[in-house]
């Protein structure tokens, strides 16, 4: 018989301990782990090996979130991610949050029953879809594209009353899609420095201009010579016709393929209903998401 221990507080992370599967699956926190940014962290080990693995967080950008985060191979029962999800709830963390979130792949059904159990509401679903440039433009084939009144984020930035109002207007559209786990409040500088450090295309992130005000906005940003994301997407009071916003997603998507980018890659949350609507034509609804669940202490 194989003996399962818990492990309390590991103070060490060892990552050639954990099983294969596991190092799979919790790749992309690696960084927080070699940095020990976690408040309480818990392990499974069976002979020697990790194999599930969970602990809270905080990021600075949404402080009022404790955030779980859960991994755990094909040998972790149900009953053993109920321990580890119970270990880390009942410990309310002295830190600026009141409220935990855990994010989990849509198909973790053991871990989202395990949630509801504990009386987690689910509080967003992120869609994250990969598409082909051809495809999208055959979808939008019959749409006129929109270039009048449409400007590079370049030539917004370089004149000061456009780019108050855009970074403004940044500020005011990210902060309203995540009401349900609210964000830090940070200065107009800070913004503007959080927007250019994601290294947005400057020449295909386009802004519309109506009135001598800013409409709308569809960020791109650049990951290979053959592949992009489409970054933030926002609009004045949300009165911007879809037509409009989707005419200037066209004329990005032909502006990529000219230059041969083959694909593009979306984050919609269902909480950001302009992305939501923008992205609807494609029908991506229903597909593996993120789902995000959260619990007030």
């Amino acid at each position: 018989m194989t003996m399962t221990k818990l492990i309390e507080r590991i103070e060490a992370i060892c990552i050639s301990h954990f099983s294969s599967n596991l190092k799979k699956k919790v790749e992309g926190f690696l960084w927080l782990l070699k940095r020990k940014r976690f408040h309480q962290i818990y392990g499974v080990i069976k002979e020697n090996e990790i194999n599930a693995i969970a602990f809270t967080w905080q990021n600075e950008f949404h402080p009022q979130a404790e955030k779980i985060s859960m991994f755990a191979d094909e040998t972790i029962g149900p009953e053993t991610i109920k321990e580890l999800i119970g270990k880390l709830i009942h410990h309310t963390p002295d830190t600026t949050a009141d409220h935990f979130v855990c994010s989990v792949l849509s198909d973790e059904s053991m871990i989202i029953d395990t949630l509801k159990e504990n009386q987690f509401q689910l509080m967003r679903k992120t869609y994250m879809p990969n598409w082909e440039v051809s495809v999208l433009l055959e979808k939008l084939e019959a749409l006129n594209t929109v270039t009048h009144g449409v400007y590079s984020l370049n030539k917004i930035l370089k004149d000061e009353q456009h780019k108050l109002s855009f970074i403004k207007m940044l500020k005011s559209d990210y902060t309203q899609s995540h009401l349900v786990s609210p964000v830090a409040e940070r200065s107009l500088e800070e913004w503007e420095a959080l927007l250019l450090d994601g290294e947005p295309d400057l020449h295909n992130s386009l802004v519309y201009i109506e009135n001598d005000v800013i409409r709308g906005y569809i960020l791109l940003h650049p990951v290979s010579d053959r592949h992009y994301e489409i970054g933030w997407i926002g609009s004045f009071e949300k009165d911007i016709p879809m037509e409009v916003l989707r005419g200037i997603f066209k004329e990005q998507l032909i502006r990529l393929r000219d230059k041969g980018i083959q694909t593009v890659e979306a984050e919609v949350d269902s909480t950001d209903l302009l992305a939501y609507e923008l992205f609807s034509f494609a029908h991506f609804k229903g597909e593996p998401s993120w789902d995000s669940y959260k619990l007030v202490f």
